[in-house]
């Protein structure tokens, strides 16, 4: 995303729950050129939000001064768990299923909703999913 991103002339703000082990995605920026920067977003915790908005909030006032007002054009949500996939129904492990929820579905809303005052008129919003979201596939009791 981030390299089709530049060859549009684009700038990619990543996000990483620990940015420190995210260097290999920094360098694979470095190599195409990008315009980049790695902001660190914990999904599954809303204080960490916040940072994020901030951050927004000052490349808006960047923009502003240079007299270009660039919006959002692609989010990219990434995050995601697989936690409790092991028990079926009758030994469900609901504190797993919960932290897979909150970072799988409500990390995703966090991510869309702290955006969307920033986002393109036509933006486009892409959701990663796995293999427990398919109808085809039912392999977990509380997946499917």
């Amino acid at each position: 995303v981030g390299r089709g991103s530049y060859g549009r002339g684009g700038h990619v703000i990543a996000c990483a729950r620990d940015p420190d082990k995210s260097m290999d995605l920094l360098r694979c920026f470095q190599v195409d050129y990008v315009s980049y920067e790695l902001v660190p977003l914990d999904v599954t915790d809303p204080g960490s939000f916040g940072d994020l908005h901030e951050h927004l909030q000052d490349l808006d006032k960047i923009k502003e001064l240079d007299g270009v007002a660039q919006k959002i054009d692609i989010v990219f949500n990434n995050a995601g768990v697989a936690l409790g996939r092991d028990c079926h129904l009758g030994t469900v492990d609901y504190d797993a299923w919960r932290r897979s929820f909150d970072t799988n579905v409500m990390g995703a809303v966090r991510v869309v909703e702290t955006v969307l005052p920033h986002l393109a008129d036509d933006a486009t919003i892409v959701n990663v999913s796995s293999g427990l979201g398919s109808i085809g596939r039912v392999m977990n009791g509380g997946f499917n």
